[in-house]
């Protein structure tokens, strides 16, 4: 996993954008009414799903942001992990490799600093030696990373590339971390939705399970329920599996 440390001595093609430098910067007319329509598109309540916002987010920065060609959306699970989960071309797939193959890589620098990483050009930059080597084999000129985080939530990162070098300049900069802003909201918003739906399967299957043991051996719900319990803490297995289970013993 990159260190965070290496914020503070990034080389010249790595530029880590600062705050006050994103302040300054005025994006195009065009250029923020095209963000604004692609934010719409990962608004979707009809893709309320997290894999399905994601992938609507990654589909979405590719016409949003000026310069990029590809998109990957990289996700840190809770133990730190990467994990590339939307892509909208094998670029990102392979990226997504490389990154588990080194364990380097400016995009993973993004989501461990919840900084913003731009690399201008593959063909100079000398860090991250199997990451760019690789990125260059598939054609990468140029690379954008950006953090994905709303309020105390921080999903990872979302990198864009190009074929073209020095791509990303301040606008793509600009437009880039506000469209990140946004999509991680959605993404946190389809995440909470996630969790209420799964939460309700739950209840239902429980209740289901409850019904099935009281039927068949003429106990309370209170006592059917404990039964489950029981059985999930001597398998170390999800109380909700021990009810699916029993609910459809195909499973």
């Amino acid at each position: 996993m990159t260190d965070v440390s290496e914020t503070a001595i990034a080389p010249t093609a790595v530029a880590v954008v600062p705050p006050e430098r994103l302040i300054f910067s005025t994006p195009t007319v065009s250029g923020l009414a095209t963000v604004t329509a692609a934010l719409v598109q990962t608004l979707d309540l009809r893709r309320p799903t997290v894999d399905a916002t994601v992938l609507a987010i990654a589909e979405a920065a590719v016409h949003a942001i000026p310069g990029a060609e590809h998109c990957g959306v990289l996700l840190l699970h809770d133990d730190g992990s990467p994990e590339c989960r939307a892509a909208t071309s094998r670029v990102p797939v392979a990226i997504g490799s490389l990154i588990d193959e080194t364990g380097e890589g400016p995009c993973l620098l993004a989501a461990n600093t919840r900084a913003t990483v731009c690399v201008a050009d593959t063909a100079t930059e000398t860090r991250w030696v199997g990451y760019i080597g690789g990125a260059r084999r598939l054609g990468v000129g140029s690379v954008l990373c950006l953090p994905l985080t709303v309020n105390t939530n921080h999903f990872g990162s979302m990198s864009l590339y190009s074929t073209r070098s020095h791509v990303f300049g301040d606008e793509a900069e600009v437009l880039g971390t506000m469209f990140a802003a946004h999509a991680a909201a959605a993404m946190s918003r389809a995440n909470q939705q996630q969790q209420f739906r799964d939460a309700l399967d739950t209840r239902d299957v429980i209740g289901q399970a409850k019904g099935i043991l009281m039927e068949r051996h003429r106990v309370t719900a209170d006592q059917a329920f404990a039964v489950l319990v029981e059985l999930s803490q001597q398998t170390n297995t999800k109380l909700r599996v021990i009810a699916e289970h029993l609910v459809d013993p195909a499973r």
